[in-house]
This record gives structure tokens, sequence and C-alpha cells, in this order.
């Protein structure tokens, strides 16, 4: 497999460009915070592109278990994580959930 490191800033329609050009068949986030950063982006310029979100990276649920753990669940800021995760599930159209054992 043929692998390059690019650096890419952040905020910067410079990856438009970047991205257009690589013409990618299949994009993996393998962080919420990046298929919100780059999702819309890769969604314009490469909208054939099937874009795949890991879900390892569930921070909502990995709240509920610490708050759980410390105390009783405060709901509020469960309920703000929860939905800037679904919002993610939403734009993406394909995800890969970590096998449980």
């Amino acid at each position: 497999m043929d692998v390059h490191e690019v650096a890419i800033e952040l905020n910067s329609e410079s990856f438009d460009g970047w991205v257009r050009n690589l013409n990618p068949q299949i994009v993996m986030f393998d962080r919420f915070m990046m298929e919100e950063q780059f999702g819309w982006r890769v969604e314009q310029q490469c909208p054939q592109a099937l874009r795949i979100l890991d879900t390892e990276d569930l921070h909502s649920l990995r709240q509920v278990r610490h708050q759980r753990f410390k105390s009783w669940i405060r709901l509020k800021p469960w309920i703000n994580s929860l939905m800037i995760n679904t919002r993610c599930f939403w734009r993406c159209p394909s995800w890969i959930s970590p096998s449980v054992k």
C-alpha cells in the first residue's frame, strides 16, 4: 500500500483543492471531531466518496460511564454531547462500530 503523509491546515480552503485532486473513493474519519471539521468539505468536493465514521470514539457514552462511576448522571452535558455525536451519524452514511467481546 502506498501511503503518504500530508500536513492539513485546519479551517483552510486549501483542503478543498487537495481533496478534490486526490479524489478518494473512501474517506474514513477516526474521530467525531475530524468528521465535523472535514466531512462537509469532503462531501462538497468529492460527493461520490463513501464517508465512514469510526464510532470507537463515542464521547457521549464514554462521558456517561465516567459520570455514573463518579456520581449520579447530570443529564444536560450528556445530552449536548450525545447530540453532537448524533449529528455526525446523520452526515456520514456509513460507520464502523467496535466489536464487544
